[in-house]
Parts: structure tokens; sequence; C-alpha cells
């Protein structure tokens, strides 16, 4: 299905759903489609970029998920258990990642302590490679989209979205708390 007909669908969808929130999603009533398509498409054209890098380059055994883990590991600044639990997954699914990804020779155990009961990884030459080919190509759809949004466009476009996050965790803290106060025997 093409990214359009995909939006159009999902658009519908809502509208046939969720009437009630048009005025939030549709205040320019030149949009087509609503936010959460244009995400859900959006993020898709990484992940087209980035699979087609790495079948070029023969690194064809990652699973999706693993494409986060090794781009997270490359950047150096989150141990692998705070990424794996920001996949959303089950544990066995994150366990299957991290054991599929040591496989295949991209990770090794690294000298750090565990986080979330995820081994400290570190990324192997295998890892670096394929790191850099998903760097590379995350870069080029970066260079694709600058030439198509001006420098207010883009710090718009980056505003929005850290905004869109900060307003996710703030509503998992709200849920941990209400989870906390609702599991927490009183006296």
């Amino acid at each position: 299905m093409s990214l359009l007909r995909e939006c159009a669908v999902l658009g519908q969808l809502r509208n046939a759903i969720t009437s009630s929130v048009n005025d939030v999603w549709d205040k320019d009533p030149g949009d087509k489609f609503p936010l959460p398509a244009l995400l859900r498409a959006a993020r898709g054209t990484y992940a087209l970029f980035v699979r087609e890098g790495l079948r070029d380059a023969g690194y064809v055994d990652i699973p999706a998920n693993g494409v986060y883990l090794l781009g997270g590991l490359h950047a150096g600044n989150v141990p692998a258990g705070r990424l794996v639990r920001d996949l959303r997954a089950g544990e066995s699914a994150k366990s299957a990642l991290v054991q599929k990804l040591l496989e295949g020779g991209y990770v090794e155990p690294g000298p750090g302590q565990p986080v979330n009961d995820i081994p400290d990884l570190v990324l192997t030459d295998k890892g670096h490679d394929a790191s850099h080919v998903i760097y590379e190509a995350s870069r080029s759809v970066a260079v694709k989209l600058a030439n198509k949004l001006d420098d207010h466009e883009r710090s718009a476009l980056r505003h929005g979205l850290a905004a869109l996050i900060e307003i996710k965790e703030e509503h998992e803290d709200e849920l941990r708390a209400a989870r906390a106060t609702t599991t927490t025997p009183t006296s």
C-alpha cells in the first residue's frame, strides 16, 4: 500500500472512530492526514533507507529492533539495558533480541553492570560497521529533509517531536505513580 494511501486509510479510520478530536488534529483545514498517521509513515522513511543500506552492505540478519539498539550503542551514551527497555517489548522478545545480536557477532558483553537485567553490551567490529551503515542511511534522510525544510521548519519539527516525547514521559510517570499507589498496602 502506498504511503499516501496508507495515510488516507488511517485518516478515514480515525474519522470513523474519533470524530470528537477532529478539532485538535485538524486545526488547519488544508491538512489531509492526522498527525499520528503522518508520524507513523515518516518513521517508515528512515526504516526504508536503513533496511536498504543494511541489505546492500550484506547485513540481512539484523532484527528490526536491532537497528535501534545498534544505533543507540553507536551513539555511546546510553546503556544497552535502557535502550532495550525503551523498546516496550515483552521480556522474552528483549532477551531474544540481545541473544540474536550476540550470536550474529554485532555485540559482545561489555565491562559494565547490567541495567534492567540486560547485560552491558559493546559493539564488535561488525557491529561498528553495521551501525555506521545505519548512521549513513539516517544521515541521507536528514540531508533530504534539510533540502525540503528551511531552518525554522526543521527547528519547529524538532521542538514538536521533543514535546511529544515529553508528553509520553510525563504520562508514563503518572501511570507509574498511579500503579504504585494502588499496589501499596494501607495500614
